[in-house]
């Protein structure tokens, strides 16, 4: 808002009329301001001003239109002129800012009680504006014609004619004429009339008063001329409302049959879809049915082909270690026999010494068979054990590749079916579109009678399903997670029975494997030891008998080294049971190893078991989604079914309306159909993501088992690096003690000689 400044103005001649007033003007719509304008003129009490001369002041003061607000004061002197003039461009004023709103008003006339109503109409904009102006005129105060104020009053008179403020323009001047001419005739002759200048005022202002009753009547009439017009304007003003009213109408109409259409063609969409789903449901159930009876199968058999393969290898185990130990006896009885015969012979034809040097190369001997025993035992127990892996890892291989077989079998079944369903969905959406075109040309006539309390009903029952279906899909997810959690919990808890019945069916299995070797080593011990020793007896009572003739010194020195010799052998007995003790850890680290790869292979088993139940769990959680699902489709194609069978008892005019929900039920049923597609490969990704996770877990026990037989490798080399230095030993004693054998041999016979 920007004020305007302050203007005066003088009219020619009149050297004390001054007007003088300021604005303050709203500039565009945004700018707030009064509905009513209202200007008010105010007439002072007349008053004599210098020489005797009429003079007039004028208040006037008001808010226009547009927030235009306006005062001032209007001094007249002698002429009216001036004051008129100075009237008459503020009335100027103020229609400019009336003309330059662009709105209505309305007026009143001053001092003639008569009000105007007018409006302007713009069509263009959603509400008119109505704006009223009232300007009063105090009893004093004159209506000037010009521009201002009676711009519409103008207007409205026919062509040709005078208008009224003209003739009164003209009479009013010869008045002024006349009256400054007596004023000023009055002055000059020095109040010479013999008439009092009061008496020619009121002779004058009664004249006056008379010519504007006179003039009053006459705006009566242009008045009514202008209501004529006014009512002319109103009559084209419900013209265009009228017509606003029919386009909003027609535009609700169509927007209520656009919703009639959108609700029809999601309900033969709904319709659609439960067929769909219906029949993959079926087809689900059989292949469930398949890989139910394919699971019982292969459960039912595998621990039996793994109970007949462990037993096959127990009994090849069995037989070969019966075998070697008759075989192993055998060889050692007659090693034994041969020996004990080539002692006796030595016995005979040597001297002392040489049973002594006997007595040690049969020590020796004995070691050395047992080392060897032992090295043969323990070749043919890595042999036994390598068969043994190789067949469980025959039989590992082959139910991996069985299980991956399966797997891509159902592969293929699964995108085979999807394929099928796809074009029966294809064919029966065809099917569905031309049975719909039919009924709905049959039952075009049934449908307006309903449609306004229909769309509100439709509308709602479409949230209330779309709720269900969100609310479904809730529980589902949640059910889900929650039978995951339980086949967790169940996975960990078998897992950890698993892990405690091997360990102690480990432990068990040491035990008895311990008392089983040191009872065969006691037993092997003893006999060894009694046989050795009758020998010994025996060989040495021969001896005795025939070194009786010899001297008590000979007998004194052969008896101590008999004792000396005695302390040596039990201390290499000793030393030979330490062995046994040292091979009997050699054993039960190895057999501790060969748990640990029996282990690996029962945990490789637990996860193959493992997975099968998760397997049945999955197939059996989808059966009992898929009769969840079923059952809430039947009850959705009740309530369809019941609101097909409703909508058909409508009448004929919301044919259009539901021609365009059936339209844009069209559209959800091809977004359902581009959703269906899209589900086969979220479906093969997921079976993808589940065979990767598997493969990864298949990868680590791998890993663990390759980490476990590269320990036991390494320390096999390990141990066969040990035993082949002790060979090397026992061979380099071998040769001392053969050097030394021959070198005593050399000697008792060079005595002999």
């Amino acid at each position: 808002m920007e004020p305007s400044p302050e203007v005066t103005g003088h009219s020619p001649g009149s050297p004390s009329t001054s007007v003088s007033w300021s604005f303050v003007k709203g500039i565009g719509k945004g700018v707030p301001h009064s509905p009513q304008s209202e200007v008010t003129f105010m007439s002072a009490d007349q008053s004599r001003v210098g020489g005797g001369k009429e003079s007039e002041s004028l208040e006037y003061s008001g808010d226009g239109e547009g927030g235009l607000r306006g005062e001032g004061r209007i001094d007249v002197g002698e002429s009216r002129e001036g004051r008129l003039r100075g009237l008459l461009s503020f009335l100027d004023k103020a229609e400019g800012s009336e003309v330059g709103s662009g709105v209505g008003g309305r007026r009143n006339f001053g001092g003639f009680g008569l009000n105007e109503d007018y409006g302007t109409d713009d069509e263009d904009e959603e509400d008119s504006w109505r704006q009223q102006t009232t300007v009063t005129e105090s009893p004093g105060a004159r209506r000037v014609p010009g521009s201002g104020g009676g711009s519409l009053v103008r207007q409205s008179v026919a062509p040709g004619k005078k208008w009224l403020w003209d003739e009164w323009n003209e009479e009013e001047e010869e008045e002024e004429n006349h009256l400054d001419e007596n004023s000023y005739a009055a002055s000059s002759k020095a109040m010479s009339s013999s008439q009092p200048p009061s008496t020619r005022e009121e002779k004058a202002r009664f004249r006056l008063l008379g010519e504007k009753v006179k003039a009053m009547k006459r705006e009566m009439e242009e008045r009514k001329q202008e209501v004529k017009a006014l009512k002319a304007k109103v009559a084209r003003r419900q013209i265009s409302d009228e017509r606003v009213c029919l386009q909003i109408e027609e535009s609700w109409k169509e927007r209520l049959n656009k919703r009639m259409h959108e609700h029809k063609s999601g309900m033969q969409r709904q319709s659609n879809f439960i067929e769909q789903v219906s029949a993959s449901n079926k087809m689900l159930e059989e292949r469930l049915n398949g890989q139910m009876e394919v699971l019982q199968y292969k459960e039912a058999n595998l621990p039996v082909e793994i109970d007949i393969a462990r037993r096959a290898v127990k009994e090849r185990l069995n037989v070969a270690r019966e075998e070697w130990l008759g075989s192993e006896k055998l060889r050692l009885q007659k090693l034994a026999d041969a020996k004990s015969m080539e002692l006796k012979k030595d016995a005979v034809k040597a001297l002392e010494p040489e049973l002594h040097r006997l007595i040690s190369g049969n020590k020796q001997d004995l070691k050395q068979r047992k080392s060897d025993m032992d090295d043969q035992f323990e070749v043919f127990k890595e042999d036994k054990m390598k068969e043994l892996e190789g067949i469980l890892k025959a039989e590992a291989t082959r139910l991996e590749v069985e299980s991956d077989a399966e797997a891509e079998g159902l592969r293929k079944k699964q995108s085979s079916s999807m394929m099928e369903l796809a074009g029966m969905q294809d064919d029966d959406l065809k099917d569905a579109r031309s049975k719909w075109k039919r009924e709905m040309e049959k039952e075009r006539e049934s449908f307006e009678s309903e449609r306004r309390r229909r769309v509100a009903t439709y509308n709602n029952e479409l949230e209330e399903l779309r709720q269900m279906e969100m609310k479904a899909v809730e529980k589902e997810s949640r059910a889900h997670e929650d039978s995951m959690a339980v086949i967790r919990e169940e996975k960990e808890r078998r897992l950890e029975e698993k892990r405690e019945e091997g360990e102690e069916q480990l432990r068990a299995w040491q035990r008895s494997r311990l008392r089983e070797i040191q009872q065969e080593v006691d037993v092997s011990f003893r006999k060894t030891h009694a046989a050795i020793k009758e020998q010994s007896e025996a060989e040495l009572e021969m001896v005795l008998a025939k070194l009786e003739a010899q001297a008590a010194e000979e007998k004194k020195t052969i008896e101590s080294q008999v004792d000396s010799e005695l302390e040596s052998f039990e201390k290499v007995l000793a030393e030979g049971e330490q062995r046994e003790k040292e091979a009997e850890q050699i054993v039960m680290g190895r057999y501790a190893l060969d748990h640990e790869k029996a282990q690996i292979l029962q945990e490789e088993v637990g996860v193959l078991e493992s997975r099968v139940v998760g397997m049945e769990r999955r197939v059996a959680e989808s059966e009992g989604n898929l009769r969840d699902e079923k059952s809430r489709l039947l009850e959705v194609r009740k309530d369809v079914g019941l609101r097909v069978r409703e909508l058909k008892k409508g009448n004929d005019r919301g044919v259009e309306l539901h021609e365009k929900e059936i339209e844009n039920l069209t559209k959800q049923l091809n977004d359902l159909e581009t959703t269906e597609i899209d589900m086969p490969p979220i479906h093969k990704a997921e079976v993808d993501r589940v065979g990767r996770r598997y493969a990864t877990e298949l990868e680590s026990v791998e890993g663990r088992v390759k980490e476990v037989l590269k320990r036991k490798n390494d320390a096999i080399r390990g141990m066969e690096k040990e035993l082949k230095a002790l060979g090397e030993r026992a061979e380099e004693l071998g040769k001392v003690l053969d050097r030394e054998r021959k070198h005593d041999i050399r000697g008792s016979g060079e005595m002999s000689l």
